[in-house]
């Protein structure tokens, strides 16, 4: 589950606080005060695991200063919610370049707080479009290389399949089966891999999302339109298909039939 003080390029903390430093204590008390709440409402839920942030290295940047205040933040937010929840994986979700970064700003500290590594994978460039669905293994290799202490868990992962992210339907299949190869090679420290989403976005919810994110670019909305595994209207994509052949064939799920589709 999440709680997300940043998601990430957005700062969800309530705006009565949101000048304020993530380290100073009414930022931190008022965290733990609705970990509690929210902690009581799921007293009978596993949790595997809580996040306590979204790709927060998309607000944080290379601002050694603020990585700082929220490693600060995120030490005292984990320990209080491991003394509710003994036991449970703690972190907070960072994304691939700066989980990748040979030097990266103040990840170090908050990682040393953090009983697990929570990371989001999309194989992307900077402006969005895809990379080829090969360097999955690598990518992931070298994560578990630079992260070598904790298991770790891809709490989003995904490939686009529209034009407008270079991308095709095929390659975004060829993505979940490398995904699956690599994951076969890597666990049992890559604990949870989840993948985005099960459908494609309408148009509405698109321009929802870019505007929330400040993101405009046509290539950003082609990217998360397209990242479903079944068409908008419910049709399965090639991607679906692989998705249920890969899980059949390590026995985590019925081998479809040939013409099957999802009801």
């Amino acid at each position: 589950m999440e709680f997300d003080p940043i998601d990430t390029n957005t700062s969800r903390v309530p705006e009565d606080l949101r000048r304020l430093p993530f380290d100073d204590p009414r930022v931190i008390g008022r965290f733990e005060r609705a970990a509690d709440h929210l902690l009581s409402k799921l007293s009978h839920t596993e949790i595997v695991p809580f996040s306590i942030g979204n790709e927060i290295d998309g607000l944080l940047g290379d601002d050694r200063a603020r990585w700082d205040q929220y490693a600060r933040f995120f030490s005292a937010a984990a320990d209080h919610v491991g003394k509710r929840r003994p036991g449970t994986p703690v972190g907070a979700k960072v994304m691939r370049p700066a989980l990748l970064a040979p030097e990266p700003p103040g990840l170090t500290r908050l990682l040393e707080a953090s009983n697990v590594t929570l990371a989001t994978y999309y194989p992307l460039k900077a402006d969005f479009s895809v990379r080829e669905p090969s360097v999955v293994g690598g990518d992931l290799e070298r994560l578990m290389k630079r992260h070598p202490e904790r298991p770790v868990y891809l709490l989003e992962t995904g490939y686009p399949s529209s034009a407008g992210s270079h991308s095709t339907p095929g390659r975004q299949a060829r993505f979940v089966r490398e995904m699956f190869r690599t994951w076969d090679r890597l666990r049992p420290r890559l604990r949870l891999v989840s993948f985005e989403w099960l459908h494609d976005l309408s148009p509405s919810d698109v321009e929802g999302y870019a505007r929330y994110f400040g993101i405009g670019s046509r290539s950003f909305a082609a990217y998360l339109g397209s990242l479903g595994l079944r068409s908008r209207d419910g049709r399965d994509k090639p991607v679906f298909r692989a998705l249920l052949e890969e899980s059949a064939w390590r026995s985590w799920a019925k081998k479809p039939e040939a013409g099957a589709t999802m009801p």
